[in-house]
Parts: structure tokens; C-alpha cells; sequence
């Protein structure tokens, strides 16, 4: 059952996303560190998961990966925040756009 979930979400995921976020310049070194650091920590989940659970039980060890996962959920929305301009600027090239639109 991980090794379908996992080959369904979080792996194709990677390889298609990651491309897009770094320049073509480090794209190559960039890719090869995170989808190593990828499969390194999603090697220790595997390997420590039925410790955790005998140790915390379902209820905790869910709450910790639910928490991680909302921590990061909000990284991505503040980091989003701060690349998006705010929604009463507009873009430079409909302001040029609007003003050669007055002139005619």
C-alpha cells in the first residue's frame, strides 16, 4: 500500500515540479540533491514508522505528521503572499496597454 500511494503522489510529483523551480544553470546538481534528500527521508519514514507507532501510538504520531504537513501548507501560502503583487496593482504592461488606449 506506501509503495502505491507513494508512485500515485509523491513521486511523479517531484520530477515534474522540481524542473521548474531552478534555473537550467543548476537544474541538473539542484534536481540530484532533492530527489536524493527525497528518497533518504522517505527511507527513514519507512524504516522508523512501526517503531513510532508501537512507541506513540496512532493517534500522536498522526497529529506530528499532520502538523508538519500544515506547517508546510502554510510556508507555501506565505511565500505565495509575498510573490504575488497585491490585487488593486495592476501589471506594467496593461498600464502601457490602457495608456495607448486613451491616446486613440
Amino acid at each position: 500500500m506506501f509503495v502505491l500511494t507513494f508512485a500515485l503522489g509523491a513521486s511523479p510529483g517531484l520530477g515534474l515540479f522540481l524542473p521548474e523551480s531552478f534555473p537550467n544553470r543548476i537544474c541538473a546538481k539542484a534536481m540530484a540533491f532533492c530527489m536524493s534528500m527525497h528518497w533518504v527521508i522517505n527511507f527513514f519514514v519507512g524504516l522508523l514508522f512501526l517503531c513510532l507507532l508501537e512507541q506513540l501510538g496512532p493517534q500522536l504520531l498522526y497529529s506530528i505528521f499532520a502538523s508538519i504537513c500544515m506547517m508546510e501548507e502554510f510556508g507555501n501560502k506565505v511565500t505565495k503572499l509575498q510573490q504575488t503583487p497585491a490585487r488593486n496593482q495592476t501589471p506594467a504592461r496593461s498600464n502601457k496597454m490602457l495608456q495607448l488606449s486613451k491616446c486613440l
